[in-house]
């Protein structure tokens, strides 16, 4: 009866820990997904969507296609992944066509990833418009921001 009762537990603990992953998996899923959708609400629809770029990726393609655009007074859209502790952190950049930008921060649990449920939340702030030339570096910074 023992061992029933230890394969019963072992059973269950297994199932929650699943059902745990599969849970944050949808909350990333979904996040990403809103994340997507506000920076394409703040740029507009016809914005130029230049892409993305991740940690270990140089990203000089897509803030050249930013540059291009703003050039060009185009609106755009572009968004780095980076990893945070214990969540995936998405930052973006979005300029609308009158030249507004727009920083849209996204993180797929803002409470850290150690309980078993996920948090994930999405964020924008309005900037001062930005002079100069966009780098990997400074592409996603927002100077003067403002919670929208």
């Amino acid at each position: 009866m023992l061992n029933l009762r230890i394969a019963l537990l072992t059973f269950l603990s297994i199932q929650i820990c699943a059902c745990a992953s599969v849970s944050k998996q949808k909350a990333y899923e979904k996040m990403v997904t809103e994340f997507r959708d506000r920076l394409e609400l703040l740029s507009g629809a016809e914005s130029e969507d230049c892409g993305s770029f991740g940690r270990g990726e140089d990203g000089n393609v897509e803030v050249a296609c930013a540059n291009g655009a703003m050039a060009a007074g185009k609106a755009f859209r572009l968004y780095g992944r980076d990893l945070g502790i214990d969540s995936i952190l998405y930052k973006g950049v979005a300029v609308d066509a009158s030249g507004k930008m727009f920083l849209v921060v996204g993180d797929s649990d803002r409470h850290g990833g150690g309980s078993w449920r996920a948090h994930p939340a999405v964020s924008s702030f309005s900037c001062e418009t930005r002079s100069g030339v966009f780098t990997p570096e400074n592409v996603f910074e927002c100077v003067g921001r403002k919670e929208q």
